[in-house]
């Protein structure tokens, strides 16, 4: 049976204003269902029995019924067959929803992202602020994304200078690195495709064929994530290198090479976690991941043997002279975890430019270490724990305790490669 549809007017749904509101009526197995409108009409407009006999509202009313028609044209009486007039409404209701969503991508993102932690959502606002650069605005309809927009933002990032935003006059001005390509542009994409996910995620009920963003801009685009300057592996002859570095006439160039030593023998460990570590427990290093920490079923649970070789550098560093930080010499280089990279990567380029060897930043040293836990036959489960990645075993992390053994002894393989 084939649904139909038929505007009515009924005496008793007469407003206080005298209007009436015309309704539509779906009838459909035998059942019938009323959907309102934005459609009214006066006393003027219905006959006595309170049928519609003004033209122009009853060309509105065959308008909407059209709508609801085209709606369910994909449908065939044979797939109608066992569906009950509930979910043609919902269908109904849903298809003509859909032609007249709005949702702005920016106001989505802003929402999305709040509940996220400081660090994550920091790179979420460089990415939505690189957007709103590229458009010359900060609102757009989701649905007006389209994927020749997301090529051209991708090509346009990777042609301007690395800029930031003034606090003093609130305008983007260059810095003097003027190289942002590669990793820089591929994160802004996957940030921008991740807002994306979420919003269709929340809007869109396919179990209902309720889909009010059809379609991904971001499904076949491919933007090559190539090394950035000081995004390398570190060669292990530079590792070997800050190994034996002097220490300098401050100190301060020798407290950043040490942080570096630390995070590298740590198996990569951020310098913001090794910034507000607290003292290890029976050698052991606690803490929780704080880029992933907040998304993490585990909540990003770490233990890492601190190996013995580390010692040194770890005493110039301020280890046990503080009962609530383990490495308190690294608060003389910035206030806060945030900050902490920023002084490391100065040093760090002074120590390259009087080496005479290429600039590197500590992701560096991260990248290092996952390099040659790999190169050891190492499995890559093994390296994701070690470096903390999430992955994509959600159930695992809940049930399943890190292999913190297997873990210690990959850590001693990398290390039993250099002279400490």
């Amino acid at each position: 049976m084939k649904p139909t549809f038929r505007p009515v007017v009924y005496a008793h749904h007469k407003r206080q204003d005298g209007t009436y509101n015309v309704k539509i009526n779906v009838y459909f197995n035998g059942k019938e269902r009323r959907l309102p409108t934005t459609i009214y009409c006066t006393k003027n407009d219905l006959t006595r029995t309170h049928h519609i006999k003004n033209q122009d509202i009853i060309n509105k009313c065959n308008t909407l019924i059209a709508k609801m028609h085209n709606a369910i044209a994909d449908i065939s009486i044979f797939d109608l067959e066992g569906r009950d007039v509930d979910w043609l409404v919902r269908r109904i209701k849903g298809k003509l929803q859909a032609a007249s969503f709005r949702l702005d991508f920016f106001a989505f993102a802003q929402e999305h992202i709040a509940s996220k932690n400081e660090s994550t959502r920091r790179t979420y606002i460089t990415a939505l602020n690189a957007f709103a650069l590229f458009l010359g605005r900060d609102n757009l309809d989701i649905n007006d994304i389209t994927r020749r927009m997301i090529v051209e933002f991708a090509e346009h990032c990777d042609a301007q200078p690395k800029r930031k935003l003034s606090k003093i006059t609130g305008e983007w001005v260059v810095t003097e690195r003027n190289k942002k390509k590669g990793i820089t542009t591929a994160m802004y994409v996957r940030k921008l495709a991740t807002i994306f996910k979420a919003a269709k995620s929340r809007y869109n009920d396919n179990d209902n064929d309720v889909v009010l963003i059809p379609r991904s801009p971001f499904d076949n685009v491919v933007v090559e994530a190539a090394y950035n300057e000081g995004q390398k592996p570190l060669p292990t002859d530079i590792i070997q290198l800050l190994l034996s570095a002097p220490a300098d006439r401050d100190g301060t160039l020798r407290c950043a090479l040490d942080a570096l030593v630390v995070s590298f023998g740590l198996m990569g460990i951020n310098m913001a976690d090794l910034y507000e570590a607290r003292p290890p427990r029976d050698g052991v290093l606690h803490y929780r991941r704080s880029k992933t920490r907040d998304r993490r079923p585990d909540g990003a649970e770490m233990q890492v043997v601190v190996p013995a070789e580390l010692q040194p550098y770890l005493d110039r560093l301020g280890a046990g002279t503080d009962a609530e930080y383990w490495l308190p010499r690294l608060r003389t280089l910035s206030t806060s975890k945030r900050g902490i990279t920023t002084p490391i990567n100065y040093h760090i380029e002074n120590w390259c430019k009087a080496q005479g060897v290429e600039r590197f930043t500590t992701y560096a040293v991260r990248k290092a270490w996952a390099t040659l836990a790999r190169s050891t036959g190492a499995d890559k489960s093994l390296v994701d724990e070690c470096i903390g990645h999430t992955g994509d075993y959600v159930l695992t992390d809940i049930y399943a305790l890190k292999p913190y053994d297997k873990m210690a002894e990959l850590n001693r393989k990398v290390l039993d490669m250099f002279q400490w």
